[in-house]
């Protein structure tokens, strides 16, 4: 609701048209697997998220959404692959917005994460990307997954 308000006050003050929307979700939500959070009530949630979005940003701007890049986490094995695994399935429900007309349909646009190759190039350019957590990128880790993303 504060971000639909903001959003609000923004289009009735004249400011400016919003053409993308870049959507970064779902690390949080599966973290909460264990409550009963699944994939299925992400994608619920992400499709009324969009919906709220799109009253306030208009029915032309595009979405993106990002995958959940789990490769460079610092999770011990198996949980590594079980977490990698899982991000994929919250992933999916990320692809299937683009057929989904009741909340823009093709305006929406998924992002595939960059492959295991690419992550392990960044680390030896770059070291470490993801912060002391082992789960979230670090300033670099944010730097170069932002460029990647713009690509």
């Amino acid at each position: 609701r504060a971000l639909r308000n903001e959003l609000g006050r923004g289009a009735r003050l004249g400011g400016p048209k919003v053409d993308i929307c870049v959507v970064f979700c779902g690390l949080n939500d599966f973290k909460k697997l264990y409550m009963g959070r699944t994939a299925g009530t992400f994608g619920r949630d992400l499709r009324h998220l969009i919906r709220e979005l799109r009253r306030s940003l208009g029915a032309e701007c595009d979405f993106f959404f990002p995958a959940l890049p789990m490769e460079p986490t610092r999770f011990p094995e198996p949980l590594r692959s079980f977490v990698i695994f899982v991000g994929e399935l919250f992933d999916e429900e990320k692809t299937r917005l683009k057929k989904d007309p009741s909340v823009g349909g093709g305006r929406n646009h998924f992002l595939p994460k960059p492959s295991t190759r690419w992550w392990r190039a960044v680390c030896a350019a770059h070291g470490d990307v993801i912060s002391s957590d082992g789960v979230h990128p670090n300033e670099v880790g944010y730097k170069v997954y932002g460029e990647k993303l713009g690509e």
